[in-house]
């Protein structure tokens, strides 16, 4: 049996992520309603996990995680953020340098959020998957850059720092390809966002045309750019020992097009600039991006 810690300024819930953990599970559970109440418990007391919400008063969620550190008996004590704004808690915990730390989104269901809890009792001290850790953006965005020269004609590519993704972020999507990665280390999938006009003006340059709209040519264009770059990640990830599957690219057309992220995955965002503007890479896996 170990011992739990559940954090929540919401009563409510509060008492019904106790339940639920007590009801299926020989667990102890212990109770706080903020982040203050919390940091004294892990001062004096050992606990295996600890579930939080990320914004209370006075004490936030990673400001608690990051008091971890300095914890002689609960440093490598296991940790699940709630949060409706995952992407500022993800922020928080890589600006801090926080590592080994599971998330869900708010509002989640009940059964994902008990499922979340076993799989972390279950893991290894201080990891969120017990997986080796792979640096996914160099490999990837080298890639790109690679691929992007060597179509022609792209004389100067920059692409900029990865960020969070954020639901409020408008990214003015109207053709994608994404391609679904699998490895015995990690699962996830990487894509490509344009713009209509970014888009048409990279592929008719690429293709001699003076096309005005998406096509099977265009698109077809595209689907080949995806598999280019699964090409050159794989040969940079086989550098670092880490083999990697692929399924076949899909492009899909339509204005303003969201990106759907499921509480256990990351999604980053990488700017990447060329003459003719500016397009989105993405980076979705199931572990932490570093």
């Amino acid at each position: 049996m170990g011992r739990i810690l559940v954090v929540d300024d919401e009563p409510e819930l509060l008492g019904i992520l106790k339940d639920l953990i007590e009801d299926v599970t020989d667990h102890e559970v212990v109770a706080c309603r903020d982040g203050v109440e919390a940091f004294r418990r892990i001062r004096s007391e050992r606990f295996d996990l600890i579930s939080t919400d990320f914004q209370m008063p006075q004490f936030n969620g990673v400001d608690l995680v990051n008091s971890l550190k300095e914890s002689g008996t609960n440093k490598n004590t296991k940790v699940l953020i709630l949060s409706a704004y995952l992407d500022e808690a993800m922020s928080l915990c890589q600006e801090y340098g926080l590592e080994g730390v599971g998330f869900l989104t708010k509002p989640f269901r009940e059964e994902i959020y008990v499922e979340k809890i076993k799989e972390l009792m279950n893991a290894p001290l201080n990891q969120e998957h017990p997986s080796k850790k792979v640096n996914l953006v160099e490999p990837f965005s080298g890639a790109l850059e690679k691929v992007l020269i060597s179509l022609g004609g792209q004389s100067r590519v920059k692409i900029g720092r990865p960020q969070f993704f954020s639901r409020n972020m408008s990214l003015g999507i109207d053709i994608s390809v994404s391609i679904g990665i699998q490895s015995e280390h990690f699962d996830g999938q990487v894509a490509l966002g344009f713009s209509k006009k970014i888009f048409l003006e990279l592929s008719n340059k690429l293709l001699n045309k003076n096309y005005l709209e998406f096509n099977e040519d265009n698109e077809n264009t595209l689907s080949e750019i995806g598999n280019m770059l699964f090409v050159e990640a794989k040969k940079n990830l086989n550098e670092v020992g880490c083999e990697i599957k692929k399924n076949i690219p899909c492009v899909v057309t339509g204005e303003n097009q969201s990106l759907k992220l499921d509480s256990s995955h990351v999604l980053l965002l990488l700017p990447v600039e060329i003459p003719g503007g500016k397009f989105w890479f993405h980076l979705m896996f199931n572990q932490e991006i570093v």
